[in-house]
């Protein structure tokens, strides 16, 4: 067991983080309260967020191309699969004349 430092609990090993850093290895509040705190960050920062995703997005080519795949096939993969095929053999035909 241990206590959480945010919500004054004890709650299992299990609830909390792991943390080399910490001399328990583990954060000094539970998942939850980890989370609650993340998502108001997120809400109060709109901005950095959406910079930092915008920064990953851009620097990221192989994770671009696969959201850009789900975003336009979303998940009917075989059908993505059909147009790459049909692209290569378009190809091929215009490199054989």
């Amino acid at each position: 067991m241990k206590y959480c430092i945010k919500c004054d609990l004890f709650k299992t090993f299990a609830m909390f983080y792991k943390n080399k850093g910490k001399k328990e290895g583990l954060q000094p509040f539970c998942k939850i309260c980890s989370a609650a705190g993340l998502r108001e960050w997120r809400r109060n920062n709109t901005k950095k967020v959406q910079l930092q995703n915008r920064r990953n997005y851009l620097n990221r080519p192989a994770a671009r191309k696969e959201f850009e795949r789900l975003r336009y096939w979303g998940k009917r993969v075989d059908l993505y699969n059909l147009n790459l095929e049909l692209k290569a053999l378009k190809k091929e035909i215009k490199n054989a004349k």
